[in-house]
């Protein structure tokens, strides 16, 4: 639903405002890993047999034997305890667990805005916006996880010290649990005309919390292509609002601006001569700022230690003293350091810190282009000029490495390009140097 209003007899000022309810579709792949739990798709690793089917011993066999007994005593009520002593070696298998009733994801979505004209063809606005998500799909994938006390003797807080479940290993557990929210004000000018100056500039202050980012969409992490992979799992298995945080693309501070400056310098009421040097000309730019994205310091050789013990999640850092929640100063030297952190692989409970509490480097960029338009006949143009990407050749930097058990903690090791440039998208640290582009056009 939504309300475009005029409040005064003119038509310089406009009230919008709207709001709606959306709903997204669960992803196809939750279906695939219902579908494939024992003893629906089952798989066997068996060692020290002979390749060639069909003789003593072989491999092929004693898969085959052991798929066989698996699926007998399933369908005849066996229990883990029985099915170990028919298939020597037998390993507890994982489970994808579901809720009898799966939501499908609800976002509700408002906005509020003024617009103003100004003066000078100038069009001021600003914009309320909010959204608040509900029914997210969360993958808890450590509800059977443990720590025994051969690893842990001063246990680990928040797991028990044995599986709670002897016959199963990783217990996947998928649930409509998630929640989101958003809260953004954006301000903006305009300035459009056929020739002479347009702009628009922008500004955004927002703020995006969540308890899984991207839909909870574990297999498919927003940071794949970045130092930090996605924080796709609670790190607490029995607390999955410990994640909620702010998302992965929180972006506090956002502006951008446009301009186009066309014929400024042709002279009215001259059709030959100097407008032949001075006319046609095309100056465009654009302008590209925003603050960093957040990250969550990680202790990779606690969770490595826990997966051995049906965990499969996130163990997140502790820290002993006062971090800093900007971390833009990474490239020089580490911005953040373990000796403000519990040592890794300490093994005594979950982290303390927040997910994705930590901001790391801003971005900026720069487009320039400078164009000249020909006329070579009625229906002919000719242009030629030159674009160049990243003009101030300003290097961008990815988040710093967050695992403390990392030699280069703390310090950023990669580069970021914009989403577009000369070579294309999605290209990587390969598009954030500055390219210059010399180009001609005819237009007919």
């Amino acid at each position: 639903m939504g309300i475009a209003w005029r409040p005064f007899n003119n038509d310089k000022t406009v009230v919008r405002t709207g709001a709606g309810i959306f709903a997204d579709e669960l992803p196809g792949g939750l279906a695939e890993d219902a579908a494939f739990n024992a003893p629906n798709l089952n798989a066997f690793t068996v060692g020290n047999g002979t390749l060639a089917p069909g003789v003593p011993g072989s491999l092929f066999t004693t898969a085959s034997q052991a798929n066989h007994a698996l699926l007998s005593q399933f369908q005849s009520g066996g229990s883990f305890n029985s099915i170990s002593q028919v298939v020597p070696g037998f390993a507890a298998p994982n489970f994808f667990s579901f809720p009898n009733l799966f939501h499908q994801p609800t976002y509700y979505k408002w906005n509020f805005e003024v617009q103003q004209d100004i003066g000078a063809k100038i069009v001021l606005s600003v914009n309320y916006s909010g959204t608040h998500g509900s029914h997210i799909p969360i993958a808890d994938f450590g509800m059977n996880g443990y720590c025994p006390q051969t690893v842990c003797p001063r246990g680990f807080a928040g797991l028990p010290a044995a599986p709670p479940n002897l016959a199963l290993g990783v217990v996947n557990q998928y649930l409509s649990a998630g929640s989101s929210n958003y809260n953004g004000l954006t301000i903006s000018a305009q300035r459009r005309l056929l020739a002479g100056l347009t702009f628009n500039v922008n500004y955004t202050w927002s703020h995006a919390l969540d308890d899984v980012s991207n839909g909870g969409i574990a297999n498919l992490p927003f940071g794949i292509l970045v130092t930090n992979p996605s924080i796709t799992n609670p790190q607490n298995p029995f607390n999955i609002k410990g994640n909620y945080g702010s998302s992965d693309y929180d972006v506090r501070h956002y502006f951008s601006a446009s301009m186009v400056l066309t014929d400024t310098f042709r002279h009215v009421g001259m059709k030959w001569g100097p407008n032949q040097v001075f006319g046609g000309w095309t100056l465009s730019s654009n302008w590209f700022y925003r603050t960093g994205l957040p990250f969550t310091v990680i202790d990779n050789t606690t969770t490595d230690t826990l997966l051995a013990y049906n965990y499969v999640g996130t163990v997140f850092g502790t820290p002993v003293s006062s971090v800093s929640r900007t971390c833009t100063s990474a490239v020089n030297s580490p911005c953040i350091s373990t000796s403000q952190f519990a040592p890794a692989g300490s093994l005594t409970g979950f982290g303390t810190i927040g997910r994705n509490s930590i901001y790391g480097p801003h971005f900026f960029d720069v487009d320039i282009a400078l164009m000249k338009s020909v006329k070579l006949w009625e229906n002919v143009t000719f242009s030629f000029g030159a674009q160049a990407y990243n003009a101030f050749n300003h290097p961008n930097f990815d988040q710093p490495v967050a695992d403390i058990s990392n030699s280069h903690f703390g310090s950023s090791i990669a580069a970021v390009g914009p989403p577009t440039s000369l070579l294309g998208s999605f290209v990587g640290a390969g598009s954030s140097p500055r390219f210059l582009e010399i180009k001609g056009l005819i237009r007919f």
